[in-house]
């Protein structure tokens, strides 16, 4: 009695909910990542190895549990580096003085008109009146 291979369809799901859990993980967990960087790539080659050889040996189940917690990392490394958890909050609600440089060209219409200003190493759009 031969074994059946798994489905690429499950394969992809178990991977894909590896991949989930990782990123549920670290957006529940407040982990630094860029401190313990070299840790993480430890994990990440030793799993990578014992996926290897596990399938040079023809043992599936723990090549398999090694590629799930390998895509558990990289989610959690994904949300980690991931750009919207250090953006800059936005102000609301108060009234600010932007002192800048309009870096392009502003967009007029008929009422109004949009320009960007960059201070800080930002930009801002403002939408300005024609005339003061």
């Amino acid at each position: 009695m031969t074994k059946k291979p798994i489905p690429p369809f499950r394969l992809f799901t178990l991977l894909l909910v590896g991949f989930l859990v990782g990123v549920g993980l670290t957006s529940f967990l407040s982990l630094d990542w860029q401190r313990c960087e070299m840790i993480f790539l430890t994990i990440l080659i030793a799993l990578s190895l014992t996926a290897l050889s596990n399938c040079l040996l023809r043992n599936y189940l723990w090549s398999l549990s090694s590629f799930v917690l390998i895509f558990v990392f990289l989610g959690a490394a994904h949300y980690s580096f991931f750009e919207f958890k250090h953006s800059k909050k936005v102000i609301y609600d108060k009234e600010i003085e932007i002192e800048g440089k309009i870096v392009e060209r502003p967009e007029r219409d008929y009422d109004s008109q949009k320009a960007i200003i960059a201070f800080d190493e930002q930009r801002v759009l403002v939408s300005l009146p024609h005339y003061p």
